[in-house]
């Protein structure tokens, strides 16, 4: 019986590999697994694999041994010798005409003997090459012996690679399986950080490594005038820019921790991502302490985390300004804890406008450099090319292709530096950037008229267009609004507008509006309003009736039907399996015909405002010699510790003064509601727990959730605790009240 001795992982056909690298090298098209594309794409650094002409990798074709023998000899670094070896005739079945002679040749009579024929003295070149050849070709590449495995092959090969890493991710694979090109991939990203029989892992044979790296950016200019430069940080310290030994700087590296390989002249030969657990999610909403993800996750993250940006590093709670819905971040992980986060910063530099035809991969090429195994999402919710619709706005990001419908449909007010070639457009006093390749579309329109904007997720003009041609549909809330003024944040973007207004604006604080413009320096605003829909929102399904909800939909919740629009998450649904018809105030879909904004009355009671009510009055006037007064009522907590008896809000709602409650302000000046809460006494400090990054209170065989913003109150001292676990430490006997909503925990009394 034949026995084949050993043999390498090969993942590309051999020629390829001669074939001239580009800036920003696009990944293969038909590898879509992320860490596999990582793995192949570091290999494709070092020169180890390439793709054939097509730009495939075909990471579920079988291997030779004749491609093997190539990959083995260059992960060794000894391609600069297979010229010596191509004239020698070893195995009488590798003529002269053999493509990979030279290779072959070095691997079996080489310093390193890798290789070995078969017993009767030929090689079999073209033969696929099995798991127990590779693992034994990978083993001796390391220094060991026949004597290191026993005398049992492959079973001590195999064993031995199990021992030291070798064969991680490949469990189960028998000795003579014939292994996949991705199953090879694995094997020489395995080898390149595993420990040598003499000590060291394999990679610092090769050059010189630098630790603890996290990958900002590429295409960036180095001091040698190379364009294929990529930006790397080092911990938290200042970021470097690194050439490139072979001119490869492959996508999905960016974002990623690991380990570079640099040659004696600091260029990078290769990239090792850390083997710890590294996770690219879709962001729903964040803040300074969190990050929820489109799947509804959310990850503790402390402020202090370190933070990386393509342009350099920070800690979260200073970069998370620049995440939103849609957004895509890197999560470094410990176990269930985030150690770091690279926060892709989604800059749009060029986009492509769909057309009336529909959209394919093709339509996407050239903005993608060929790729076409990316994700693709819209306002944050993943989408096929189905979903995507004529005049929708396309930018392409670290693997994702990130879809945009916003419009702006507003007078064109200026153009810098002119019409003909704007790279700034004005409308109703504000600045928009106009990406290159927008100015084809720009160039059709003259100051004075009325256009409409197509717009990217980041607020950059991609096109523009007639309004007799498409409509604009940019939708936002009031966050500040004056008589003359109003600032408006921009639902489905990171963008917010800040511009003089036509209207009053105070009374539309807080609320939906519809975004337009038709005098200059001015923004025009108009409430939305909105009937129910017929079905209920299923918040588990994810779906309003038979209509499903996008991943990034803007979520809000009002009190009564007055009340300033509250953001939530599905977070703070947690509990809450299905939202009526009827608790439905307005809800809007986009193109894709996904729910992209839900307004919610009355589900989790987080438009309220907790603590204990107050009683006041407001004059109202004078009857005869007696003046009249409203009755208000103001919310006595840590933000208002003593309320004024003519403040707070006009009521007819009733309440007891000093009662444990909430009151919302109404867009009217008015309290838009009061709800009482529920009393729970003598609870112990150990009742409360917390998992998952949220506090519970386990009381009467119920578990509670804590509201994040919950007020702590000294009874004692008459004073506020700034958190829960202050309230805790004070006192064993707490009084606790919940509302009867969402079933939260809203106010804490120590006792």
């Amino acid at each position: 019986m034949k026995k084949l001795i050993s043999v390498l992982t090969a993942a590309v056909l051999a020629v390829s590999m001669l074939t001239p690298a580009l800036a920003a090298t696009p990944p293969f098209s038909d590898v879509s697994d992320p860490e596999l594309s990582t793995q192949v794409d570091s290999l494709r650094m070092l020169g180890v694999v390439a793709g054939d002409t097509g730009g495939t990798f075909r990471p579920n074709s079988t291997l030779t041994r004749a491609e093997f023998c190539v990959m083995a000899v260059n992960a060794m670094g000894n391609a600069n010798q297979v010229a010596l070896y191509s004239t020698r005739t070893i195995f009488p079945d590798v003529r002269s005409d053999h493509w990979a002679r030279g290779y072959i040749n070095l691997a079996a009579a080489g310093e390193t003997k890798i290789i070995a024929g078969t017993d009767e003295g030929v090689f079999e070149p073209d033969s696929p090459i099995t798991y127990g050849q590779a693992v034994t070709i990978l083993i001796r590449i390391l220094g060991y012996t026949d004597e290191d495995t026993g005398m049992l092959w492959p079973d001590g090969f195999i064993a031995l690679a199990e021992k030291i890493g070798l064969a991680d991710g490949l469990s189960g694979l028998g000795g003579n399986t014939n292994i996949t090109r991705a199953q090879a991939a694995q094997l020489f990203c395995n080898l390149l950080s595993t420990e040598q029989k003499e000590g060291g892992i394999y990679a610092a044979k090769l050059g010189t490594l630098r630790e603890n790296v996290v990958i900002l950016a590429l295409d960036v200019d180095a001091s040698n005038g190379d364009p294929n430069g990529i930006r790397a940080a080092t911990g938290t310290g200042a970021p470097t820019v690194y050439s490139t030994a072979n001119g490869i700087s492959p996508q999905s590296i960016v974002g990623k921790k690991g380990d570079l390989l640099l040659n004696s002249k600091g260029e990078i030969l290769t990239f090792l991502p850390d083997r710890s657990q590294q996770k690219t999610v879709v962001v729903s909403d964040c803040d300074a302490g969190w990050l929820e993800d489109s799947g509804g996750t959310r990850y503790t993250i402390s402020p202090d985390t370190p933070a990386y940006t393509s342009e350099g590093t920070g800690t979260y709670g200073e970069e998370f300004v620049n995440l939103g819905a849609g957004s895509m971040a890197t999560l470094y992980l410990e176990g269930s804890s985030v150690t770091g986060v690279y926060i892709s910063s989604g800059t749009a530099t060029e986009a492509v406008v769909v057309g009336s035809g529909g959209a394919s991969s093709a339509t996407f090429a050239q903005l993608t450099n060929g790729a076409t195994n990316y994700k693709i999402y819209k306002n944050g919710q993943e989408i096929s090319f189905g979903d995507i619709q004529p005049y929708d706005v396309a930018t392409y990001d670290n693997g994702v292709l990130r879809v945009s419908d916003l419009r702006i449909t507003a007078l064109y007010e200026n153009a810098s530096p002119n019409e003909r070639y704007p790279t700034k457009i004005t409308v109703f006093g504000t600045e928009f950037p106009v990406l290159s390749t927008a100015a084809s579309s720009a160039a059709n329109f003259r100051i004075g008229g009325t256009v409409t904007l197509l717009l990217t997720a980041d607020g950059k003009v991609a096109g523009v267009e007639s309004p007799n041609t498409v409509r604009g549909n940019a939708v936002g809330v009031v966050t500040e609004g004056t008589a003359s003024s109003a600032k408006v944040k921009m639902l489905g973007s990171n963008l917010t507008i800040e511009a003089g207004t036509s209207s009053d604006a105070s009374k539309l604080q807080g609320q939906l509006v519809n975004v337009s413009s038709y005098q200059v320096g001015k923004v025009s605003l108009s409430r939305i309003t909105g009937g129910s829909p017929s079905g209920a929102f299923d918040v588990a399904k994810r779906t309003v009736g038979s209509v499903p909800v996008s991943g990034g939909v803007a979520l809000y919740e009002r009190a009564g039907t007055t009340g300033e629009l509250t953001a939530l998450t599905f977070r703070d649904l947690e509990g809450v399996s299905s939202v009526p018809a009827s608790k439905i105030a307005y809800y809007h879909t986009n193109s894709a015909k996904q729910v992209d904004i839900l307004v919610l009355t009355d589900v989790t009671g987080d438009a309220y405002e907790y603590g204990f009510l107050e009683e006041g009055r407001q004059s109202a006037g004078s009857w005869g010699e007696d003046e009249i007064f409203n009755r208000t009522v103001s919310v006595r907590n840590k933000d208002n510790p003593t309320p004024g008896e003519n403040s707070g809000w006009l009521t007819g709602y009733a309440f007891r003064d000093g009662q444990a409650g909430g009151a919302a302000k109404g867009m009217d000046g008015k309290a838009a509601g009061i709800v009482t809460l529920n009393e729970l006494k003598n609870v112990s400090r150990s009742a409360f727990y917390t998992h998952d990054g949220a506090t519970y209170l386990s009381y009467g065989g119920k578990v509670y959730l804590v509201a994040e913003d919950v007020q702590c109150y000294n009874q004692r001292a008459k004073s506020w605790f700034d958190t829960l676990n202050e309230a805790r430490a004070f006192s064993d006997n707490l009084t606790v009240y919940y509302d009867n909503m969402g079933g939260k925990v809203r106010l804490v009394v120590a006792n």
